[in-house]
């Protein structure tokens, strides 16, 4: 992060006793209070700020918030928070093509048309042919080879079902 540039850091809607996202995508826990017993007697421990550290899931970054364990996308907590809720028929975009890059500047609402317009220009809508002959015949469920290979289930259930987008 360049030296001059404040991060922005906000509540997240349903979870604003517990987390806090900010402007360059990133989350964190809030300070709290915790009882600790010891052998001595119970005292009072104060955690500080913690960075949570999301996961890559079929190209984006997800993260599980508590209490709840509740799972959800890094772009859509940055784009809910800062944007506000997204509006119905339009999916979320990266304008750089870079799925883990969750900056609010990289991200906005859009058409899925958009979307599919930006894969392309990105070129992120095809896989090599050798990848496609993996998929098809891997024996892993959509999940796993998902995860395995990159791209989505949907893409996984297309190439097992005969459609391919290939390079090469």
């Amino acid at each position: 992060m360049a030296q001059d540039q404040i991060e922005i850091w906000r509540p997240i809607v349903g979870f604003e006793a517990y987390y806090e996202v900010s402007d360059l995508g990133r989350v964190r826990s809030l300070p709290k209070s915790v009882w600790v017993s010891h052998p001595s007697g119970a005292y009072e421990k104060r955690l500080p700020p913690k960075l949570r550290k999301p996961y890559k899931n079929a190209g984006s970054m997800d993260l599980n918030l508590n209490p709840g364990k509740v799972k959800r996308k890094v772009h859509h907590l940055v784009l809910e928070t800062f944007v506000g809720i997204r509006p119905v028929g339009l999916v979320t975009r990266h304008l750089n093509g870079d799925f883990t890059d969750n900056r609010l500047v990289n991200l906005e609402y859009g058409t899925q048309s958009e979307n599919r317009f930006d894969s392309v220009r990105h070129d992120r809508h095809k896989v090599p042919r050798s990848l496609v002959g993996e998929i098809r015949q891997s024996t892993l469920s959509s999940r796993v080879a998902a995860r395995t290979y990159g791209v989505s289930r949907s893409y996984v259930r297309l190439v097992r079902s005969g459609g391919t987008r290939t390079i090469g």
